[in-house]
């Protein structure tokens, strides 16, 4: 035992006196090279948040083919960037112009961070200089990140009793709000989404006819976006769905960016370029839904992401609308994830409550982030906690609750009303977070007392009392529709 203490001690001495020297990682690529492998367990864990060997650029000015061609050679002559490729994708957004540059090292593979800064230096360095001769410069460079999705199935498999105002209780209250009257109260006198564009970037779904079909992900074709996750459909069909959803009558556009629960932001804004390129398209307006969310990374200071920052703030100038999910991170800040870290104009950043008004807590699978006073970075709540999306499967967070605000704003946009937080929320309601966070106004679109009077409004009131009989009588009937 004790020589086995005196050991670790002497291993530990050593990285302490070769990481003051600078040495460390030589020092590890030559023992591991020599096959003494247990030393590697005092290397500095990779970065989980970033993506190290790939950097985001943004430029002054465009970067056409004849820059990209006389930047990559000077990539490819640097001995510390040889290696690093500049990706083809168009990611320009407007007037916010995005090169993707991959780095295929091998030192890049499980990188310290201090190899990771360096190689951002080295980067940029070169890049600079392959501009400067195009009359451009580099505004922002940073590493790619990765995302998850921001849903949970509920374990097992549950079968709801309830009636329509239980089972699709999100259905109900986001149209007409609290109480909830068992039917589409607003739906009857609304466009219903008719004339505007939702746009889901997620790990696909099902296009409306004529709606466009894109892939990001690097492993497929371009012109794909079937949903082999379950996750995009699912945000897709709340937020446009005739049977489960709110803007029945917009067109769905799906653009897959991930096919798994974790992902890369290029991949996000990739997808987002090909909307800002597809905006005339809708007569209405557009609405991105960005079910998708992570924590910054506390290993770099100052870690904000800003590059993200800039492109939400131009969509919003291009007059695009965008909900993003405040996060399922339990209990941390909202400010410390993105991107509900990030303000802009026409960005909706939004938490999850159930059927009884709470907000999704720890015990029920995970939990919402919070908003603190003085550090708010979420905008409103939105039903996600015990959704059912099948007979078989119920489903929470932040992601559900993302696409009920989706599909109110494009109800909205339809009916050519302003998009505020007053319009898309029930006045008088508040989510109560609990003491010392910020209660949140809680989704809800109104439509006046006049609607509830008309013969109209009871005869759909008396096909509603038919529905919830029906599924109280058959709670396992299929709503599988797409």
């Amino acid at each position: 035992m004790l020589v086995v203490c005196f050991l670790f001690s002497v291993s530990v001495l050593f990285y302490v006196i070769l990481s003051t020297c600078g040495e460390v990682e030589k020092f590890f690529e030559r023992y591991q090279l020599e096959g003494f492998e247990k030393f590697v367990i005092f290397r500095p864990p990779p970065p989980y948040r970033i993506v190290p060997n790939s950097f985001l650029v943004q430029t002054s000015d465009i970067c056409d083919d004849a820059c990209r061609q006389q930047v990559q050679p000077l990539l490819s002559a640097n001995f510390r960037t040889n290696g690093c490729q500049i990706r083809n994708s168009d990611m320009n957004i407007g007037s916010v112009y995005v090169l993707l540059i991959a780095c295929d090292r091998k030192d890049m593979q499980r990188p310290s961070r201090s190899r990771i800064e360096s190689m951002s230096r080295s980067v940029t360095k070169t890049v600079s200089g392959g501009l400067t001769g195009n009359g451009s410069k580099i505004l922002i460079i940073e590493n790619d990140r990765r995302f998850t999705l921001q849903s949970l199935p509920h374990h097992g498999t549950h079968f709801s009793r309830g009636s329509f105002r239980t089972k699709f209780f999100g259905v109900d209250e986001t149209d007409g709000g609290i109480p909830r009257d068992g039917l589409r109260t607003c739906a009857f006198q609304s466009n219903n989404g008719k004339g505007t564009d939702v746009w889901i970037l997620d790990s696909g779904c099902n296009p409306s006819s004529g709606a466009l079909c894109r892939s990001t992900v690097a492993s497929e074709t371009r012109e794909t976006c079937l949903d082999t996750y379950g996750h995009g459909n699912i945000t897709g069909r709340l937020a446009t769905d005739s049977m489960i959803g709110i803007a029945t009558e917009a067109t769905r556009h799906c653009i897959k960016v991930t096919d798994g629960e974790l992902s890369a932001w290029a991949n996000v804004i990739i997808g987002l370029g090909i909307v800002s390129r597809n905006l005339n398209r809708s007569k209405k307006g557009n609405v991105v839904n960005l079910a998708i969310s992570e924590e910054l990374d506390t290993l770099f200071e100052n870690d904000e992401f800003r590059l993200l920052n800039v492109i939400l703030k131009e969509l919003s100038r291009l007059g695009v609308y965008v909900v993003s999910a405040a996060g399922n991170f339990d209990r941390r800040n909202a400010c410390d994830t993105i991107p509900a870290a990030i303000r802009a104009e026409k960005l909706f950043r939004v938490q999850a409550h159930g059927l009884d008004g709470n907000p999704w807590r720890e015990g029920m699978g995970s939990g919402n982030t919070v908003a603190v006073s003085g550090r708010d970075c979420i905008d409103l709540s939105a039903p996600g906690v015990g959704i059912e999306v099948s007979p078989a499967m119920n489903i929470s967070g932040t992601s559900l609750a993302t696409a009920y605000v989706t599909g109110a704003i494009t109800v909205l946009l339809s009916d050519d009303r302003h998009v505020k937080l007053r319009t898309l929320t029930q006045r008088g309601r508040t989510i109560n977070n609990g003491r010392e966070l910020v209660s949140k106004r809680s989704l809800g679109l109104s439509c006046g007392q006049a609607l509830k009077r008309s013969r109209k409004y009871q005869k759909n009131r008396l096909r509603s009392y038919a529905v919830d009989l029906f599924y109280s009588i058959f709670p396992r009937a299929s709503l599988q529709k797409n």
